[in-house]
């Protein structure tokens, strides 16, 4: 399920899905309340657009989120994960002056570099063992650069997208003032959340709706691959995720552990028994014993 998400989203993997790749990207950053990152060539960069680990939906039911699906382009479900258009696909592949340029061809092994002093990317694509992910190019800063590949395998059409940054930023507020910033609780298997009175629609956790988790006393929903609750008048929200089979193998393990306890008892017992008639036949009066360790008779001639 997760893989499945993040590559619908943008994110690349090795060993046929294995391995999977971190995704850098803004959109999604703020969507899963990334606030930081750590990069080799420009040590900590902190995001200033972070949503709430739980955002809200609103008018929509789980019965409709549980209808949606993602489509073939990463940079339109990026969008429809966070409910706005933010991204330019151009056909002719260049950007307007001012937007920030990424490119996504996971099937392509290579490099892709804006303009010629521009920043190289490189791609590790080689569907399936290999899925490139989506790569940042730098600001197009010059009217009518493209985007300058190098290397083999399919470019799809709407491989470069163009993010505007005043309209991401009007998203990610639009959708931050839809849940009223709630009161999160974080624990070591949940979160809690507290709505503002009147919140209403469908409660968004960005963790991946994998088996196990429950919202309100029963299986969680689920929106694009993450798990999702509606709220139906509630202000607070519980979600706890408790791996699946954990009770019956807890079970199985103390049932095993009570056996391997029983075993070992009645072997001591049987040890135990076996010695004792071992010593009441070496300490006994048998006939044979008494004439094999008695004195000979003397005879009295």
């Amino acid at each position: 399920m997760w893989t499945r998400t993040l590559a619908a989203l943008g994110g690349g993997w090795t060993s046929n899905g294995r391995n999977v790749q971190s995704l850098d990207n803004p959109v999604t950053d703020a969507l899963f309340a990334v606030g930081a990152r750590w990069r080799g060539d420009g040590g900590i960069v902190r995001n200033d657009r972070v949503l709430p680990l739980l955002t809200v939906r609103p008018g929509l039911s789980e019965e409709a989120g549980r209808a949606l699906r993602y489509g073939p382009s990463a940079f339109r479900n990026q969008e429809l994960l966070l409910g706005a258009r933010v991204y330019d696909l151009p056909t002719d592949g260049v950007c307007p002056v001012g937007s920030d340029v990424f490119v996504w061809a996971p099937d392509f092994t290579g490099s892709a570099r804006l303009g010629a002093g521009g920043r190289t990317a490189e791609l590790r694509g080689g569907l399936p063992r290999r899925r490139a992910a989506m790569e940042a190019l730098g600001t197009q800063v010059t009217g009518g650069t493209k985007v300058a590949w190098r290397g083999r395998g399919a470019v799809p059409q709407g491989s470069v997208g163009c993010l505007d940054r005043d309209r991401f930023a009007a998203a990610v507020a639009a959708l931050e003032s839809a849940g009223g910033a709630p009161d999160v609780d974080v624990r070591g298997d949940g979160v809690r959340a507290v709505f503002p009175a009147g919140t209403d629609g469908l409660a968004v956790l960005a963790a991946p709706r994998i088996a196990g988790w429950r919202c309100a006393g029963r299986p969680a929903g689920e929106y694009l691959g993450l798990v999702a609750v509606e709220l139906s008048g509630r202000v607070t929200v519980s979600c706890a995720f408790r791996p699946p089979g954990l009770r019956a193998g807890l079970a199985a393990g103390a049932g095993a552990l009570l056996v391997w306890a029983a075993w070992g008892v009645l072997r001591t017992r049987r040890r135990a028994g076996a010695g004792g008639a071992a010593a009441e036949e070496a300490t006994g009066s048998s006939p044979v014993r008494h004439r094999a360790f008695g004195r000979e008779p003397i005879d009295a001639a």
